[in-house]
């Protein structure tokens, strides 16, 4: 049995941020790939102004080329409609039934993750890997997790993960406003590749 990590996220757009949780997480946990995988329409935010799902899938596809454990996924954009995690988990599993699924989410996230659509059908499919960045943050997760387990007795046991990750402070907003502004220091944040494309397809500047 092999271990795949899964990273959903807009990438409006991808940025270094997103490649280092992935590449923490899967050093921490031993897992041999990685899967990005692009929301058509995201059910729990609105992310404006959103690049072409084309555009979204190019600049991941570039992203990853260094990268010989990473791979993108198109599958939540073929879908269409909203990326519910849920039914992309199922499918994953059908597809892979001999792999250990991870997906990759942010403390935040997890915090909030008892309200996600059919939130402990996801359990059914994969283990939670959760960033932390700080002390406070771990001291959330753990009473978060405590109350799940107390709430819900049947919860499958041992499926959330902690890891420690030194994120790169930056956000696909912030950088969307630093494009924007014409602010040379964005090219610090993005693969060189990454840049170029939306460099040269006008994204994420005023029509």
């Amino acid at each position: 049995m092999g271990k795949t990590a899964i990273l959903g996220g807009t990438f409006n757009p991808i940025h270094n941020g997103h490649l280092h949780l992935v590449n923490t997480c899967c050093k921490a946990l031993g897992i041999e790939k990685a899967i990005l995988m692009p929301a058509n329409v995201p059910p729990h935010k609105a992310a404006k102004p959103l690049a072409a799902n084309e555009d979204r899938l190019a600049m991941c596809q570039l992203a990853v080329k260094d990268y010989s454990y990473l791979s993108v996924s198109d599958m939540e954009m073929i879908e269409g409609g909203k990326s519910y995690t849920v039914l992309t988990m199922r499918r994953l599993k059908e597809m892979y039934p001999q792999e250990q699924l991870y997906f990759i989410m942010g403390t935040d996230m997890f915090l909030s993750f008892d309200r996600w659509y059919c939130w402990q059908e996801i359990l059914d499919y994969c283990d939670l890997c959760v960033s932390v960045r700080r002390q406070d943050e771990y001291e959330s997760l753990v009473q978060k997790s405590r109350k799940m387990y107390e709430q819900y007795p049947n919860l499958r046991r041992n499926c959330f993960h902690t890891i420690e990750a030194d994120c790169i402070e930056i956000s696909s907003t912030e950088l969307r406003r630093m494009f924007l502004q014409n602010d040379p220091a964005v090219k610090d944040y993005l693969p060189k590749q990454v840049a170029d494309y939306i460099k040269e397809h006008g994204l994420y500047t005023e029509k």
